[in-house]
């Protein structure tokens, strides 16, 4: 399994993924890392494109919100003992449930992965000790026949310096993937790409840039009208999610929109979050341990938003039974 490391916690830890190879036809490789490719994501100093980025942070910031406020969002069913292997688990560094939970989606990069892959694999790694961790897997490595047939890609430097195949066959047993509801991928789809492609030409395209650079005194661009039409552009693209751009957009949109799409944005939050939990508590119940009580993650109630309390909001909204500053108080993330 090619992994980041983990300290010396693998100095007595077995992983059973490493078992079992299986070789795959050399012709998948070229097929394969054309699949994964995000390059486009990224801008030519390797950063995150800027509507990319912004779009990433604000999803990352609001999903867990209560830990910016030293807020306990998260509680586990179980004894002690339990809750504090699930922990340590998560980020053996963290004292609070609530912090290693932030901490493993933060160093893990589970969001960005959801986002750009639409799901990310974990490993269940053991140690003599009875204790273990959940250790994240390259999304771009891993290929799904079947929920029993897993096999994770191996790049050419890392196998040429091995001996290892293309491709090796995990043991699904230890292995849980955290994966995002088709309902989010639907208003996910072509998003990033789009946002991609915006950010390379928000401020106006390459031939004015390349006339206001050589200082052309035939250039009639209008940049205003330009920039208008792709402030346009990008609330059509975030209007499924409700992303409301930061303060791109207030210009072109009344209050009662900004509402609505905040709204939006948080029951997209909502379902982002609940696939996390659910597929985090499916990995635990993987956990094969003597005497283990399986636990199980919740979100504290009142911690966040729920479905319920946007749609009433929603209802307060469109009713117009309270004022706009009143839904944007009660709408918080």
């Amino acid at each position: 399994m090619i992994r980041r490391s983990r300290g010396n916690f693998y100095d007595n830890a077995t992983s059973n993924t490493r078992q079992s190879v299986e070789y795959w036809p050399n012709q998948l490789e070229s097929w394969y890392r054309k699949f994964f490719d995000k390059k486009f994501l990224y801008n030519e100093h390797g950063s995150l494109k800027s509507e990319v980025h912004m779009f990433y942070e604000d999803i990352k910031i609001n999903l867990f919100p209560s830990i910016y406020r030293n807020k306990k969002f998260i509680s586990i069913s179980g004894d002690e003992i339990t809750a504090k292997k699930v922990r340590h688990a998560l980020d053996i560094e963290s004292h609070d449930l609530s912090d290693a939970l932030w901490s493993f989606i933060d160093k893990n990069w589970v969001i960005f992965n959801l986002l750009a892959y639409g799901k990310c694999y974990f490993e269940i790694v053991y140690n003599e000790n009875g204790d273990f961790v959940f250790e994240s897997i390259n999304p771009e490595g891993i290929f799904s026949l079947t929920q029993n047939h897993i096999y994770q890609y191996i790049p050419k430097l890392v196998r040429t310096e091995g001996n290892l195949p293309v491709f090796k066959k995990l043991n699904s047993q230890n292995i849980f993937c955290i994966k995002l509801s088709t309902k989010i991928k639907k208003k996910l789809r072509g998003v990033l790409r789009e946002l991609a492609d915006l950010s390379s030409n928000l401020i106006m395209p390459k031939f004015a840039h390349d006339d206001l650079v050589n200082n052309s005194k035939f250039s009639t661009f209008d940049q205003s009208w330009y920039y208008e039409k792709g402030c346009l552009r990008l609330a059509k693209i975030a209007k499924d999610i409700g992303w409301s751009c930061r303060t791109m957009l207030d210009k072109y949109v009344t209050e009662y929109y900004t509402l609505d799409k905040r709204l939006k944005f948080n029951q997209f939050l909502i379902e982002f979050r609940t696939c996390i939990i659910n597929d985090l508590n499916k990995g635990i119940k993987k956990i094969s341990l003597t005497d283990w009580n399986c636990p199980e993650l919740q979100i504290i109630p009142d911690a966040t938003m729920t479905e319920n309390d946007v749609l009433e909001v929603e209802k307060l909204l469109k009713n117009g039974s309270v004022s706009f500053h009143d839904i944007f108080v009660r709408s918080r993330f």
